[in-house]
């Protein structure tokens, strides 16, 4: 999680204005199925559609309805097949939305629940904000936007078809906060490396050899961890490995692709209400921030916040909403990039 060394960062990505409504709108309640817009590997499984439900879990088959106890992780019991960001008691006919949203662009599939409470006698429970991002390249990240209490009633995890796998996070005790991210990912299967055991004198050095193979892998990046460990002070030392993959049909044809200069340009619809679209190039990888102020200097939105980014063309959407998921008032804003030495600003207008 991101509580960890050179675990996941939070990065909010506000789907409520630009996604669609599930339709989950009934106590103990399933939707879909909804299609992902690729194909993603799940424990051996091939699956391009998920069914959402209203108890804080999304299933890549159905589960039907009135799954509203929550268990430990893995379990054969239904449910199976599923992400379970929070899975409790949850109650969207009381209040709150349920979003999706195909991110085609970025090759990732988003789901947030949006407000809902807590199934409660007295009303007062919850409401709670969080969401589920599943990767094309194979990982799922759970991201925690303001959570209220109760929070040790639910179940945290992932588990396959039958439930005889699964990886539980968390089981009934507090764990999750407002800012907190986690990140599943699968074994680096195109990551290699001679391995090496035996005694380094002190001052002297041995090579590892890492072997890359991007070999079925979509466009991304992918990041694992090399882990040496040893009898001196820090007996486990982690080091991040990252390879960014990019689709080239030729050497010359990727060259050719790639943008002609830097640029921020100018957002499009504008004036707009509530989502514009901003674009930038990239000539070289950077690691890129993209923020909004309002004119008078204060930050409003980070779009992007340090995210290592290949050399490619980029669009990035806003919905109107600052970083607390509000909508913000008409006028001029301002909108920043750093990448490098590249920095420029424009400005946007919103009507309403």
């Amino acid at each position: 999680d991101s509580d960890e060394p050179g675990g996941p960062s939070y990065d909010w990505v506000e789907i409520s204005g630009i996604g669609t409504a599930s339709g989950v709108t009934s106590d103990d309640a399933e939707g879909g199925p909804f299609t992902l817009g690729f194909d993603f590997d799940y424990y051996g499984s091939s699956y391009s559609q998920i069914y959402i439900q209203s108890n804080g879990f999304i299933s890549f088959t159905s589960n039907g309805s009135g799954l509203y106890s929550n268990g430990g992780i893995p379990n054969s019991d239904s449910p199976n097949n599923i992400l379970a960001p929070f899975w409790d008691d949850l109650s969207p006919n009381n209040g709150g939305t349920i979003y999706y949203y195909a991110d085609a662009a970025n090759q990732r599939f988003i789901v947030e629940y949006d407000n809902v409470p807590h199934y409660s006698y007295s009303g007062n429970e919850g409401p709670y904000t969080f969401q589920v991002i599943i990767n094309a390249n194979g990982s799922i990240k759970y991201q925690y936007n303001n959570m209220n209490t109760p929070l040790e009633e639910a179940t945290i995890g992932i588990e396959n078809n039958d439930g005889t796998d699964g990886l539980q996070v968390v089981y009934n005790a507090a764990y999750v906060y407002d800012g907190l991210a986690i990140l599943f990912s699968r074994g680096a299967s195109w990551l290699a490396y001679d391995s090496f055991a035996g005694d380094i004198l002190p001052g002297d050095s041995v090579n590892v050899k890492l072997t890359f193979n991007s070999s079925g892998l979509t466009e991304g990046i992918y990041n694992s961890l090399l882990s040496i460990e040893n009898n001196g002070v820090n007996p486990v030392v982690q080091k991040t490995v990252t390879m960014t993959v990019q689709q080239l049909t030729s050497v010359n044809d990727g060259i050719n692709n790639l943008p002609a200069k830097y640029e921020l340009q100018q957002n499009y619809p504008n004036p707009f209400n509530p989502a514009t679209t901003i674009k930038y190039n990239l000539l070289e990888a950077h690691n890129v921030t993209l923020k909004i102020y309002n004119i008078l200097g204060e930050e409003v939105r980070t779009l992007v916040s340090n995210k290592h980014q290949p050399a490619k063309s980029y669009r990035v959407e806003w919905n109107g909403k600052d970083n607390a998921g509000r909508m913000v008032a008409s006028g001029m804003y301002i909108y920043h990039i750093e990448a490098g030495s590249f920095i420029q600003s424009k400005k946007m207008i919103l009507l309403k």
